[in-house]
């Protein structure tokens, strides 16, 4: 039988920001009492979880919600990494304009506390997300995205791995659009701003990514931010890494949100030695939006 603990949020503080889907998740805790949760009696079965976890999804007749729990099959995880276009030249330094190439995007997501700041009709967090769907949504069958979200961990400066399923795996454009609405819910502003364990990272994912062939097509790190990265971190580790990665054909776009104005020489930096000069200062959340899709 799945438990009320089962079907909660597992590994997070975030009650308030779940509390829907928990409703949903206890109605079908309450159907499977009711039906007896058998393969063959509509209510919800138990599934393998992501990770060993423990899993909750899969209405057998109608399907049923269950956001805020890492063992959802639609939590996380890895998806299809395969666009509808063919793969591009491997080693190609990306450009602004992108035209119709099969691009691979690594989006590395500030949720840090100071996220929660007002900006436009919601807060920063979910103003951005909105924008990077919006950016996505015209070209999804052409790319494959991941998110590093960052902090994420059981400290507010740590940095899940991409694997993790409170991490968004490289997926195709479709399933990342479908996803992160799962995901975002879940998981509000809170934490410091470890840009340096969040490229470290990302570095580990873009290893992952070559193993996987995704460095045969276009591939891009776009970094979002709205303040100085801290919790010890190394600003030369940070540039290091991204010119690590410019070597290889990878660019790094980074985008400072409103309160990064403090930040502008390490955000410029940070571009500099990711190969596009310097840093984006979006004013609006649809400013944000067009400037991803032209990196995209």
């Amino acid at each position: 039988m799945i438990t009320r603990h089962e079907c909660g949020a597992r590994r997070r503080p975030w009650a308030a920001a779940c509390a829907l889907a928990l409703l949903g998740c206890a109605t079908a805790w309450d159907d499977q009492r009711q039906d007896g949760g058998g393969r063959d009696s509509p209510g919800v079965l138990l599934q393998p979880g992501i990770g060993g976890r423990p899993g909750v999804v899969a209405a057998s007749q109608d399907p049923v919600p269950c956001q805020c729990n890492p063992g959802c099959a639609a939590f996380g995880g890895a998806g299809s990494t395969e666009p509808s276009g063919a793969a591009g030249a491997a080693g190609q330094s990306p450009e602004l304009t992108t035209g119709d190439q099969p691009t691979v995007a690594l989006v590395v997501f500030d949720k840090s506390g100071s996220m929660s700041g007002s900006w436009g009709p919601g807060n920063k967090w979910e103003a951005a997300g909105q924008a990077l769907l919006g950016a996505i949504e015209p070209a999804q069958q052409r790319l494959t995205v991941g998110a590093i979200l960052f902090p994420m961990g059981g400290d507010v400066c740590d940095v899940a791995p991409l694997d993790d399923p409170w991490q968004l795996g490289f997926r195709s454009g479709p399933e990342f659009l479908r996803d992160w609405t799962v995901l975002a819910p879940c998981s509000g502003p809170d934490g410091n701003t470890p840009l340096e364990l969040a490229f470290r990272v990302a570095d580990s994912a873009i290893q992952v990514a070559r193993d996987g062939g995704l460095l045969e097509r276009r591939f891009i790190v776009l970094l979002l931010t709205d303040g100085e990265p801290n919790c010890n971190s190394d600003l030369g580790v940070v540039t290091g890494l991204a010119a690590k990665w410019f070597d290889q054909g990878i660019a790094t776009y980074v985008f400072g949100l409103p309160g990064s104005e403090n930040a502008s020489a390490v955000l410029d930096a940070i571009a500099s030695a990711g190969g596009t000069d310097v840093y984006v200062a979006p004013g609006t959340p649809g400013e944000l939006e067009q400037g991803m899709a032209a990196a995209m």
